[in-house]
């Protein structure tokens, strides 16, 4: 971008110098020039990928959210505490497919159980019958 060059007042002032501070002044304001536009991009990358204070503010609200109402570190050491007792103590897979078995061999002695129970009460009354039939007039 070209300036036209000011016009002297000063009729001290050397022609070569005034046109020395002229170029300087261009390099300097060229230099300008190309940081500011280093410096638009820079903005414009933290406007993209930076947090605002909006975001911030946003953040904020959700600790504070959670330190009122979310699980503090204590109560995350019961969690892990309890965790590791039923780890300890509870029941495993193979734990249950044996209780499973015994469970189902139970069942099966209970069900033959009851079946000799009802053969034999069957019988006791089929007896009962017969005798009363047979003898009582």
């Amino acid at each position: 971008m070209a300036y036209p060059e000011p016009q002297s007042t000063s009729a001290g002032l050397d022609n070569g110098r005034h046109a020395a501070d002229h170029r300087l002044m261009e390099d300097r304001l060229t230099k300008i020039e190309t940081d500011l536009a280093t410096v638009k991009a820079d903005v414009s990358n933290i406007r993209a990928n930076c947090a605002t204070k909006e975001d911030l503010a946003v953040v904020k609200a959700d600790i504070a959210n959670l330190h009122a109402n979310g699980a503090t570190k204590e109560d995350l050491a019961v969690v892990k505490a309890d965790i590791a007792n039923i780890r300890a103590n509870g029941a495993t897979k193979e734990d249950l497919a044996k209780t499973e078995a015994r469970l189902y061999e139970a069942m099966n002695l209970q069900t033959w159980r009851f079946i000799a129970w009802m053969t034999g009460t069957m019988a006791m009354m089929m007896s009962a019958v017969y005798f009363v039939a047979r003898n009582v007039h």
